[in-house]
């Protein structure tokens, strides 16, 4: 890949009377990294996909966290802190300066995980995963239907047990639950 070069010149002249002629150049090679110091394609690393310079981070990934799923670029420092800022932004320039490659490389990566799931199917957890929550939908009009039929003083002494059966399930449910929620808080 051509490395392009921009250079900015910007001359101060007087601040308040006094003379401070500069001359400052933008992207200086010593003084100010480039892109291409950030963001790297390596044959064989990543699918030869644009990275973030010594990691394993590809530039469409910022951009998906950044661009699609609100992260702020601090966010994702500190959710990757083995990243810098400098490399977060130099990601994000990279998308958009090479926007049509990097969203081709997205349909790309999603068309291949849609066919390997059709390949290979539903995996194991999935099926039981969906045959426990036919079970706890079937569980929950059980429940319906027995507290409809509590309330118009209908239910059998079984349907009562039943009923406190469910009941008691429930309520050790929404303990663990709540249990959970308290002990992520204060991690």
């Amino acid at each position: 890949m051509p490395t392009v070069h921009v250079d900015a010149e910007i001359t101060i002249a007087r601040i308040d009377g006094v003379d401070t002629s500069t001359n400052i150049t933008a992207l200086d090679a010593a003084a100010d990294p480039r892109l291409a110091d950030f963001i790297v394609k390596t044959p064989g690393v990543c699918s030869g996909q644009p990275r973030i310079a010594g990691t394993r981070i590809k530039v469409k990934h910022v951009y998906v966290w950044v661009e699609q799923m609100g992260m702020s670029p601090t966010q994702v420092v500190t959710e990757y802190p083995h990243l810098t800022m400098a490399q977060v932004h130099a990601a994000l320039a990279y998308y958009w300066s090479h926007q049509a490659e990097i969203q081709q490389d997205i349909e790309n990566e999603q068309k291949l995980v849609t066919e390997l799931e059709a390949k290979a199917g539903s995996s194991k957890l999935q099926e039981r995963l969906t045959g426990l929550n036919a079970r706890s939908e079937a569980a929950r009009q059980r429940i319906a239907e027995l507290i409809a039929s509590e309330k118009a003083r209908r239910l059998s002494s079984d349907e009562t047990l039943e009923l406190d059966e469910y009941m008691a399930i429930e309520h050790r449910m929404r303990l663990a639950k709540a249990r959970d929620h308290r002990s992520s808080h204060h991690e």
